[in-house]
């Protein structure tokens, strides 16, 4: 169905592509601050679905370290159990370590297309490793709705996967963001995420974190 468990978090990605990610997360906020495991708000805002009041997106962490996680956005990102992805409309995204899948095309019937503006895509090795979520955060906040592309081939439910959120350092064996924009859409709807960290607060990997906007509603 598309959503396919990686078992090998350097795993090569389909068509030669080498999927990579980021160093640990700097900053780490405690499990449960929704109250929903295993998704949570960083940052614990006054509103817990809300940004924190410097007015930086929320961050969301999910432990995709067992199984897959499938999530449906909106106002603030869920969970939900899904009982057949493949013929359910409900979720949005499905996590499992490094690979992430959007619930379109042969995935599921869901309809949701992606764009990616790769704005990293031509960074060093040097470049990406040297990348943090504060450093990266400008260019997730620069990207505004004047600058969603038209329906057309700009947008593919495989965009995640032909373009990978992470790139992974064969000599250290570890996984570091790109930190590119990804755009979602479905139907009217479209959102922006960008990919920053997959190590929790001790190390242990399959800990994603993304933070999340609504450009149209």
């Amino acid at each position: 169905m598309g959503v396919e468990s990686n078992r090998e978090d350097g795993r090569r990605r389909s068509g030669g592509t080498i999927a990579r990610d980021r160093r640990r997360f700097s900053r780490w906020t405690a499990i449960l601050c929704l109250g929903v495991a295993p998704i949570v708000a960083a940052g614990c805002s006054d509103s817990a679905t809300g940004p924190k009041k410097d007015d930086a997106p929320p961050t969301f962490t999910v432990d995709a370290s067992m199984d897959t996680i499938y999530i449906t956005l909106g106002s603030s990102p869920r969970t939900l159990s899904v009982v057949d992805p493949a013929t359910s409309t409900d979720w949005d995204l499905a996590i499992f370590a490094t690979e992430i899948t959007a619930n379109g095309g042969e995935a599921g019937p869901g309809g949701v297309t992606v764009h990616c503006v790769c704005q990293n895509a031509g960074a060093t090795d040097a470049r990406i490793t040297a990348m943090t979520a504060e450093s990266e955060l400008p260019a997730f906040a620069a990207f505004t709705a004047a600058g969603i592309p038209p329906a057309g081939t700009a947008w593919s439910p495989t965009a995640i996967v032909d373009n990978p959120w992470y790139w992974y350092d064969f000599d250290a064996h570890f996984i570091y963001s790109t930190f590119n924009v990804y755009l979602l859409k479905r139907g009217s709807t479209v959102y922006k995420l960008q990919f920053t960290g997959y190590y929790g607060p001790t190390g242990q990997s399959r800990i994603v974190q993304f933070r999340y906007e609504t450009l149209v509603n």
